[in-house]
């Protein structure tokens, strides 16, 4: 991860891209969230550079913690950043992307954490409705 063109050569991975488009097509206010390497400053410019590349419509925002940064759906796969956003904001949804370390989110976290593999959009989508309904109403 320290060397050079890590960041900005990973490869899209689709279920991001999916939800990406779900939340389009739900009318979400989309901003990226990406957790800045604390001990390598040319990851945050490589990762900046990466979503200019794949998703140059979007505003970026690099943090070194992601629990500061608010939003009604946080979209991420690393259980340690879900439960630290979750403790944030509790009234917060989260849909995790399907990985092989986080297969048991949805029974760690509850209810407000949905895991994305592709499969179960309907599902995801209604809970993507449930958060922005529940967040509309405040």
């Amino acid at each position: 991860m320290r060397e050079p063109g890590f960041w900005r050569n990973l490869a899209p991975l689709p279920l991001g891209f999916q939800l990406v488009q779900q939340l389009t097509d739900l009318d979400f206010e989309i901003h990226l969230l990406t957790k800045g390497p604390a001990d390598h400053s040319l990851g945050w410019m490589e990762k900046v550079d990466w979503c200019r590349h794949y998703l140059p419509h979007l505003p970026v925002t690099i943090s070194e913690a992601k629990s500061l940064v608010y939003g009604s759906v946080l979209v991420d796969d690393w259980p340690p950043f879900i439960e630290r956003w979750l403790h944030h904001f509790p009234s917060g949804f989260v849909v995790a992307s399907a990985q092989p370390w986080n297969l048991d989110v949805e029974t760690r976290f509850g209810p407000r954490v949905m895991r994305f593999d592709g499969s179960n959009v309907d599902v995801v989508r209604r809970g993507l409705l449930a958060a922005k309904a529940s967040h509309s109403d405040a």
